[in-house]
């Protein structure tokens, strides 16, 4: 009978209070109302018949100590909300039980949304706060005050006065207040009430009337009662007396009126809070119960009518108090058990389950309360009311569900959240029931509850691989039989626990190709989360990117409801995963973002360490080092050490962090400790990403020995783990040993092996990505022309900066600067098009710096040169102005930088060829091979093609610079000359000489020394 709590109560003969009805108008600014008074008072019929008169669309809800749990409150006001909102609720925000943590922002949320749904000047009223005040309610009483738009009222009606934490509100007029002072019947409405109820009024009756009963609307209602029936207004009670006292008196004489026959009726019907016709004809055994039931509400005797889907019946709670103290008066022990239970019955078939299992527990009946506990716990799951289950499940005494592996079931997976620990021995509890009974149903439930836990614990795996080998040996007995649902479940929790501990376990895929089936059957929307979440992790460890996408595209189109806040829990964490591995930094921050706010607020809250940790490792493979400094921080503080898996990649993270500031003592510190861990967790992928983390670190700080050890390790391990990036990494950490050790060959095959996996697989990183171990292998396999495409793909998607001091020009630089010979830029490889007049003047600054060197440059002295008759200030500005527009012109903000008042191009970013000379130029000399100097001689010519910008700019140094440059090709090709005829090689030396008078005719000594050449090789 939940629908009796949001119907709006009907009244008959409630007579119109104008006096307090114009109070109520002039407190129109106010957003909230509290009407209080003792029980009895007429607050409910005074709110109900001012809407009326008011013409208001009334969300009425009826309070109870069953409100007193957030999740039960909620559920029920979602309806009441529904069902006055014509157009659906769709989408709308809903409870779920871990948003306890941050409570008021969830009420302040809600009820924003709320009321955009209700229709304009709609009225909440929560009748009877008293039942259920204190706790979590009060933040939605004080959310709903402060939300509520303009044409928008609260009504609050108890028998309490308005608590202190409305103090605010008072003060600020946003609470009004009509309490029992204001609330008393004065003189006229007395008057009034009497006319109404048939009562001749006379001087007398009304003084006696008025001085007796303090204006107390129960007390004049039975007052009047009785002089209907003739007796007089008097009583024999004093002053003092409180009006409970009063009520029970007079309502005792009043009940002794009735016929014994509607006696029975009202003593039938004690223990629901609503009751319909039918419901009362079976409660009285006797169909003529419901005419006497419209007969009580049709003379006002403390029974209200309310409508819905079908009409239901409640007593006044005063009154609804005293016929429950003259049942347990009038019955014998036995009729009442018998009338409890028979109202429990009731109750439980109209879904009143709370009141039904307090009426069990009443009569220590446990078996009544099992029955709800076992009909009703899958739905209230599903739901996302598990609360309400442990609620019920502690009304049972602990040897009562010890008996049960149904309760155990239920209670412990009430429990997964909150306490696994505890939840994992009473599944397993359970599944020796279970398995007593042969029930192969609930033996897989309990065991997939089983592996949950593993799994929400997150301290390690011992004992999960004999529960998951037992879970597949179920299945593969029973699991044709299973129902979908059940079966997906199951399926689920093995690949949830097996990956993350036995990566390498043949089952894997076999389970991942069932659940992937199972997908598109016809499931709940959180199972069906929870399983693309699965899919997800298992398919990025795999390096299954394709198949990854496919699966976001599918719970892309899933819809979203409150009860799906766990499967999306899960599934997030595995979107991250998914966004680490293919270096997708702005889907996981959005991510990240997403899940830090709504985590927090469900009962998978434990899971933000996961969530910190997965988007710390998005920010080290982007490099956004000062952002996974911040998020380390917060890790920190978060992460219980109780959960080893959290701990161990918080230390892996710390690892990867300090190995990209350098530090590398600490860095393998870190390592180490998170290997330690791995040891006592039995987390298979752990063990690997510690593997690769340690051998990193130690073939960066030149422990060779110590690397080659764990590179046999993870040739033997790696490989059964069928994960890409792992392999991809290994073979990187292989080539760079070589490379190190003078194994020049070896490192080339391992280079073309790891390359070419990457490009087949589309990899974009590693598990532990760390520029200085790529980029030099990067490099390295550029100039032997391995792989070059794919590489130069990596090296600009993942902005890679070439080894210190190198300007290769094979290296794909984010922009390519050419000043010797015409003058050229590249953007990622593009040409740059010079085709407007506004880029003259960025163009200028940039050949002017170019011709000071690139580097060091003085930003005044530049300023000077290009706005000589500009006074300081008008200087400065067009100088910055220029400046961003030659960064726009760039595309890269930081590729010209300005410190102190100097100017440089930032040599990480650009490829400038003044330089690449300057470098080669070092070079040349300690070629040691014909192989080697033959390639500088290429690269020689690939720089140098001619004078400072073919001699065309007229800019201050210019002239200078040019000159610097050519003596210093110059000079190169001289070097080449003279090492290539010690070698006996002058055929060589004069194609170079040759080559070189092509590229600048104005070399003076080339002339000379090639017609000394020539004459020598006659």
């Amino acid at each position: 009978m939940a629908y009796a709590k949001i119907s709006v109560p009907r009244f008959r003969g409630i007579l119109q209070r104008s006096r307090i009805f114009s109070i109520l108008d002039q407190m129109s600014d106010a957003g909230g109302i509290w009407v209080s008074s003792p029980p009895g008072g007429g607050k409910t019929s005074l709110v109900g018949s001012y809407l009326e008169a008011d013409d208001r669309p009334v969300l009425w809800y009826h309070l109870d100590r069953s409100d007193r749990d957030p999740a039960s409150f909620f559920s029920c006001f979602d309806d009441a909300l529904a069902q006055l909102c014509e157009r659906g609720l769709g989408a709308f925000c809903k409870f779920t039980s871990g948003q306890i943590l941050d409570f008021p922002l969830f009420c302040s949320s809600y009820l924003r949304e709320a009321y955009e749904y209700l229709p304009a000047r709609c009225a909440i009223v929560l009748d009877d706060y008293h039942q259920a005040e204190g706790g979590a309610l009060e933040h939605f009483v004080k959310a709903a005050i402060a939300e509520a738009p303009a044409d928008a009222r609260v009504f609050i009606t108890s028998r309490t006065p308005p608590p202190s934490f409305l103090a605010r509100e008072r003060a600020n007029r946003r609470l009004g207040v009509i309490d029992w002072d204001v609330l008393k019947f004065d003189t006229e409405e007395i008057s009034a009430l009497c006319l109404a109820a048939g009562v001749q009024v006379n001087g007398d009756l009304l003084n006696q009337l008025t001085q007796k009963t303090q204006g107390w609307a129960a007390g004049l209602i039975l007052l009047l009662e009785r002089a209907k029936a003739g007796n007089p207004a008097g009583w024999s009670l004093a002053p003092g007396h409180s009006p409970e006292t009063i009520f029970n008196y007079f309502a005792e004489e009043i009940f002794a009126l009735e016929s014994a026959k509607t006696q029975g009726v009202l003593i039938s019907l004690v223990f629901l809070p609503q009751y319909t016709r039918q419901v009362a004809a079976y409660m009285a055994d006797d169909p003529a119960a419901a005419e006497i039931v419209d007969d009580l509400y049709s003379r006002n005797f403390f029974t209200d009518k309310r409508s819905g889907a079908t009409e239901t019946y409640q007593f006044h709670s005063l009154f609804r108090e005293f016929l429950q103290r003259k049942a347990r008066s009038m019955l014998s022990p036995g009729e009442l058990s018998q009338l409890q239970r028979k109202s429990a019955i009731a109750l439980e078939g109209a879904g009143d389950f709370d009141t039904a299992i307090e009426l069990y527990r009443l009569l220590e009946d446990f078996s009544g309360i099992t029955h709800i506990v076992s009909t009703q716990a899958e739905r209230l799951f599903s739901a996302g009311l598990e609360e309400t289950v442990s609620r019920w499940m502690l009304q049972l005494p602990f040897e009562w569900i010890a008996k049960s592996p149904v309760l155990q079931y239920w209670s412990a997976k009430a429990e997964i959240f909150s306490n696994p620990q505890h939840a994992r021995r009473l599944m397993e509890q359970a599944y020796q029931g279970f398995t007593a009974a042969t029930d192969f149903r609930h033996q897989i439930a309990a065991v997939s509850g089983i592996l949950r836990c593993y799994v929400t614990e997150a301290r390690d795996f011992k004992g999960a691989e004999a529960w998951g080998e037992c879970l597949e040996n179920l299945l593969g007995r029973y699991g044709a039989e299973l129902p979908v649902p059940l079966k997906a479940e199951a399926v689920c929790s093995l690949l949830c626990v097996l990956s993350p501990a036995q990566p390498q376990r043949p089952s894997l895929d076999g389970h991942a190709e069932q659940l992937s089936s199972m997908l598109h059957e016809e499931l709940a929307p959180d199972l069906k989360n929870a399983i693309a979440g699965c899919l997800l992790d298992h398919y990025a460890w795999r390096g299954q990117f394709s198949i990854c996408e496919e699966l976001l595209a599918h719970v892309r189109a899933l819809p979203i409801f409150p009860e799906t806040a766990v499967g999306l829990a899960w599934l997030g964490i595995a979107k991250l995963h998914y966004f680490v591995s293919v270096a997708n930094y702005p889907d996981a921050r959005a991510e990240f973002e997403s899940l830090s706010r709504a985590i927090p607020n469900t009962r998978q809250f434990f899971l933000s360490a996961s969530v910190y940790v997965s988007h710390v490792q998005a920010c080290l493979v982007a490099g956004c080092l000062q952002e996974a400094d911040a998020l380390i921080e917060k890790l920190g503080q978060m992460v219980e050490p109780r959960r080893s898996m959290d701990l161990m990649m918080t230390h892996f993270v710390k690892s990867w962090r300090s190995l990209l500031y350098g530090d590398l003592a600490k860095a393998k510190a870190e390592a180490e400790r998170m290997l330690v861990l791995q040891k006592e967790s039995g987390a298979g992928r752990s063990h690997a990403l510690g593997l690769v983390a340690l051998a990193t670190i130690n073939v960066l700080a030149g422990e060779y020995d110590a690397v080659a050890d764990m590179l046999n390790e993870g040739r033997s391990l790696f490989p059964g783990m069928a994960n890409p990036l792992l392999d991809f990494h290994l073979r990187l950490l292989e080539a760079y040993l070589q490379l190190h050790t003078g194994q020049r060959a070896a490192c080339h095959q391992s280079l073309e092996a790891a390359f070419s996996l990457a490009r087949r697989e589309a990899l974009r990183n590693t598990v532990f990505w760390v520029p200085a171990l790529v980029a030099p292998l990067c490099a390295e396999a550029l100039d032997a022309g391995i792989e070059t495409e794919y590489v130069a793909q990596l090296i600009r998607g993942r902005q890679l900066f070439p080894p210190a001091g190198s300007y290769m020009p094979g290296w794909p630089w984010p922009v390519e600067i050419r000043a010797l010979g015409s003058f050229e830029i590249r953007i990622g490889g593009e040409l740059l098009q010079f085709t407007h007049k506004a880029q003259r003047k960025p163009l200028e600054l940039l050949k002017l710096l170019i011709a000071q060197g690139g580097r060091n440059v003085s930003a005044e002295k530049t300023a000077d040169v290009l706005w000589p008759d500009s006074d300081g200030d008008a200087a400065q500005s067009s100088f910055d102005s220029t400046l961003h527009r030659l960064r726009k012109l760039l595309r890269h903000d930081d590729v010209v930088m300005l410190s102190e008042g100097r100017l440089s191009l930032n040599h990480s970013l650009c490829w400038l060829d003044i330089w690449a000379l300057d470098r080669l130029a070092e070079e040349v000399s300690a070629s040691p091979s014909i192989k080697k100097l033959s390639a500088h001689a290429a690269q020689l010519f690939h720089i140098y093609r001619g004078p400072l910008f073919s001699a065309d700019a007229d800019l201050p140094g210019q002239s200078q610079a040019s000159n610097g440059h050519r003596s210093k090709f110059e000079r190169c090709l001289m070097d080449l000359c003279s090492i290539f005829q010690s070698m006996g090689k002058m055929g060589l030396a004069i194609e170079l000489l040759e080559q070189g008078l092509e590229n600048d005719a104005e070399v003076k000594l080339l002339p000379m020394l090639l017609r000394d050449l020539k004459k020598q090789l006659r």
